[in-house]
């Protein structure tokens, strides 16, 4: 194989070649070396004109041909070496401890269909992993109400009805967040993942999989999910027909079953608006977060005010909480910061004590009404003007919600001793005509009749 030579040094023969590189790696300057030789050339550029060296031993993996190497120039190190294909450019050897990444056609190839090869793995492990026929669905009857108030949710802000999915939590166009704060939104998903009312989608992106453990483990605002729910438990709802029998249910009034979670939810809710507006305060004044204790101050504070009173008491902590920081009295932001609930307390108990007419804020940017908010209080509840902002959740419970489940009980109760005496249906129609009431038995036909004391 013939080597091509520089043009600049094309005039000299291989024994002036090889002459010259012998005085140049003994250390005679390049300039007088390329004046003597007749060199047109930067004398720095004199070592990268000298022809390359063949190895004794290395061929190209795919010419078959001699492997070449570059000759090291006087000041060069050996912590890298490449030999290289004069045919095909391909290239073996290393950089200091890492081998050569070669460019060459094939070697280029190669590693596309080792990726190829590797991704096509991938993914099967994750189908295997997520595989709907491997996950047992939940029936029905056993979602809770929480659980068709966050299916709900998420059908109206997040689904994908033609691909009969939801979307990631990252991945919303939708012009109202699911809750108040990412941290309720991921509580939201993770119960309900947890509960085995959805699963994820294989054919979410790759991304959303963390291949550390063999991709046992995603991103679970990242993927995408499917409803994992059976009216039988033989076959799997669509996402539109899980949707349709949710809103339905919620749409149509609520039951007594639902008194335990509904109460939680109206309290939860409220509670994480109150933290969204809390963090927000923090951020405009570049304060870190609050201690963990807040938390459990704003639950307090809740029993007796609403959120928009409580914005007025987070307002005022933070702003104090600036102050203690910016006049130099707090060793730091953390430390200021830590004042805050005690502070809300203090306002609070000042507040209620002395019969404070507590200013009532409005919803600012960012604490605009989340789709949960408006499934409970719009469908479900019914209350409307946004109720639930301007009232403390413990009234809102005592005076409106409870009453709705004192009313149904009452009736239920009633409703025991209202069935027929021949046949026990409770299929029984009432009428009443001055001192007269007559139950009349659709079923059987029997008719009972009950007069009003004269007494």
């Amino acid at each position: 194989m013939k080597i091509k030579l520089a043009e600049e040094v094309k005039h000299l023969t291989t024994e002036q070649l090889e002459e010259l590189y012998e005085r140049y790696i003994s250390g005679e300057k390049n300039q007088e070396l390329m004046e003597e030789y007749g060199i047109d050339a930067p004398p720095n550029k004199l070592v990268s004109l000298f022809p390359p060296v063949i190895h004794e031993s290395l061929v190209c993996a795919y010419c078959a041909l001699p492997l070449f190497y570059k000759r090291k120039s006087k000041t060069g190190s050996s912590y890298s070496m490449e030999y290289f294909c004069l045919e095909c450019e391909h290239k073996e050897g290393h950089h200091y401890s890492r081998p050569l990444v070669c460019t060459c056609t094939p070697c280029s190839e190669k590693r596309a269909e080792a990726a190829r090869a590797k991704r096509a793995a991938d993914l099967e492990k994750i189908y295997q992993e997520y595989d709907l026929e491997k996950k047992v669905m939940l029936k029905y009857s056993d979602l809770s109400f929480r659980h068709k108030c966050y299916l709900l949710s998420l059908f109206l802000m997040q689904s994908e009805s033609e691909l009969n999915r939801i979307k990631p939590l990252n991945n919303s166009g939708s012009a109202v967040d699911l809750s108040p704060t990412d941290n309720f939104d991921n509580e939201i998903i993770l119960k309900l993942h947890r509960d085995s009312v959805i699963a994820v989608d294989a054919c979410s992106p790759f991304s959303a999989f963390d291949p550390s453990d063999d991709f046992k483990s995603f991103y679970y605002r990242d993927v995408f999910w499917v409803v994992n729910v059976s009216l039988d438990g033989s076959r799997r709802l669509s996402l539109e027909e899980l949707f349709k029998l949710v809103y339905v249910e919620l749409r149509d009034g609520i039951q007594l079953e639902w008194e335990e979670d509904l109460k939680a939810l109206v309290f939860k809710l409220a509670e994480e608006e109150v933290a969204k507006y809390l963090g927000i305060c923090l951020e405009q004044l570049q304060l870190p977060d609050a201690p963990k204790k807040t938390s459990e101050v704003i639950k307090e504070v809740l029993n007796e005010f609403s959120v928009s009173e409580i914005y007025y008491f987070i307002k005022k902590a933070t702003e104090n909480a600036h102050l203690f920081y910016a006049k130099g009295k707090a060793e730091s932001r953390k430390h200021a910061v830590n004042t805050i609930p005690s502070k809300v307390l203090y306002l609070a108990t000042r507040a209620s004590n002395e019969g404070w007419d507590v200013y009532k804020y409005n919803r600012i940017y960012g604490t605009e009404r989340s789709q949960l908010n408006i499934v409970l209080f719009d469908l479900v509840i019914g209350g409307g003007d946004d109720i639930a902002f301007y009232k403390s959740p413990e009234d809102l419970w005592n005076n409106d919600l409870y009453k709705i489940f004192d009313r149904s009980k009452s009736n239920e109760e009633a409703g025991k001793d209202t069935n027929c005496s021949n046949c026990g249906s409770v299929d029984i129609t009432i009428k009443t005509d001055k001192n007269t009431l007559t139950l009349l038995c659709t079923q059987c036909g029997e008719r009972q009749q009950f007069y009003a004391s004269k007494n």
